[in-house]
């Protein structure tokens, strides 16, 4: 058996909580946005596939900030592969 339930639309998810680099912390429970939170799970620094889907998702925050859908991505990468993400991927809006 597993403890994995599935997620249904419209009912709260389980707790989502991580410190972001740059500072700060993404909580999906305090997120607020227009209408939802994309968060976007990438495997880490190591990842040439992970810097290219990022870099585009960077590129088109603009068009998400329009339609009302915060983002973020994360991975399990500690805090300074996290900055490092940000700093050496030129991501400087996209929260990681």
């Amino acid at each position: 058996m597993s403890d994995i339930s599935p997620l249904i639309p419209r009912q709260p998810v389980p707790p989502l909580s991580v410190p972001l680099a740059g500072g700060g912390k993404f909580d999906l429970a305090t997120e607020s946005p227009e209408n939802f939170t994309l968060v976007a799970f990438y495997r880490g620094l190591h990842c040439p596939q992970c810097r290219k889907q990022l870099t585009v998702l960077e590129e088109k925050l603009p068009e998400f900030d329009k339609r009302g859908v915060s983002v973020v991505a994360i991975s399990a990468d500690d805090k300074e592969r996290g900055e490092r993400t940000k700093t050496e991927w030129s991501l400087p809006r996209l929260r990681i």
